[in-house]
């Protein structure tokens, strides 16, 4: 089965929603969403797994220990 690409706003979207559930930050899920709309600037296509490896990552990058 073939499925059509979403859109940005969509993408965006996803992304808020499932950062949220995750309990991330919000400046977390903005630097999500902002690559996202780089990366489509860009001429690439990210999908829902490109938005969930993000999220991923912004997870790891949150539990990392903080410079005092």
């Amino acid at each position: 089965m073939r499925l059509q690409n979403l859109t940005l706003a969509q993408l965006q979207a996803f992304a808020d929603r499932e950062g949220r559930r995750r309990g991330l930050q919000e400046i977390s899920i903005d630097a999500v969403k902002h690559a996202l709309a780089s990366a489509i600037k860009q001429g690439m296509v990210p999908n829902l797994r490109t938005v969930t490896r993000r999220l991923d990552h912004a997870s790891v990058l949150e539990a990392r220990p903080r410079w005092q």
